[in-house]
């Protein structure tokens, strides 16, 4: 009987061990601060079965667990404003910052920069702007203390509209009037070539237009050869040619003679009235 009784009371005890017996995967009350995500921290629940990812209050950080208030310290962002820049032009500005501990480390936390433009980390904004506007930021930066300072500040970028312009690989000031030399053209093989354009609104449109006298005098035939098109936006040129030799040769004020088809075209923005530009175009090739 006293056998008995001691199997019973072990079998209960191994039972009731089994019952007991739930893994947790975190103990209960326990916070961790996000990494990557300054004002983020994870709770574990009661049961310890799961993590509750939580907000800081706004003006706190997550450090140790707990969010604290007063990161500030001694870091004082000294930019107080941006300098305007033009669409489609170089565009650099180093943010300032002063105390703390360096390294310095930006990022924006509100708002974007216009396409064309980035932010690095030691608060380089950089690149090119595409499309004007306003654009509303709000920066934040933080020092390289065990317990990092941060500081913020808001600011305003202004990108405008600059002039229409047209560019090219290769560009020559001839007559009166800029040329544009496109890829060169081989007969039965596929011809594209994009046009380029700066600035304006986009998009651009590309139309032939009507010379003036003053360039006919010097260049006598205009248009594209049979088997290439001109798409209007964006502009490109393709198409393949079974036939070069129609082409003309036209000498330039420097004493360089280029055979080809020359086109003069009219690029035009979306801005309201519209801006544009004309321009001469040369697509270079040997008769055949």
């Amino acid at each position: 009987m006293r056998a008995l009784l001691i199997f019973s009371l072990s079998g209960l005890a191994f039972f009731g061990c089994q019952f007991q017996s739930v893994e947790k995967i975190c103990f209960p009350g326990t916070q961790v601060c996000v990494d990557g995500k300054p004002t983020k921290f994870k709770v574990c629940t009661m049961d310890g079965m799961a993590w509750e990812t939580r907000s800081c209050d706004p003006d706190h950080q997550c450090s140790s667990g707990k969010c604290v208030s007063d990161f500030s310290g001694d870091l004082t962002v000294l930019t107080d404003e941006l300098p305007a820049g033009d669409n489609d032009q170089p565009y650099e500005f180093q943010l300032e910052v002063e105390g703390g501990t360096a390294p310095y480390g930006w990022q924006i936390i509100e708002g974007a920069l216009p396409e064309g433009l980035i932010l690095t980390s030691d608060g380089l904004i950089t690149g090119a702007p595409g499309m004007p506007g306003d654009y509303a930021l709000r920066f934040r930066v933080y020092d390289a203390a065990d317990t990092p300072a941060w500081a913020e500040f808001s600011a305003v970028l202004s990108i405008s509209i600059s002039p229409l312009e047209v560019t090219g690989d290769t560009v020559y000031d001839a007559f009166v009037a800029k040329v544009v030399v496109l890829p060169f053209l081989v007969p039965y093989v596929a011809y594209s070539s994009d046009l380029q354009s700066l600035g304006g609104m986009r998009p651009h449109f590309w139309r032939e237009a009507e010379p003036p006298a003053s360039l006919t005098n010097f260049i006598t035939s205009w248009g594209l050869p049979a088997g290439l098109t001109l798409t209007m936006s964006p502009g490109s040129i393709d198409g393949t040619v079974q036939s070069t030799s129609d082409a003309v040769g036209v000498t330039l004020p420097n004493g360089t003679t280029v055979t080809g088809y020359f086109l003069y075209l009219r690029t035009t923005d979306s801005q309201d009235p519209p801006d544009s530009v004309e321009t001469v175009f040369c697509i270079p090739t040997i008769p055949i």
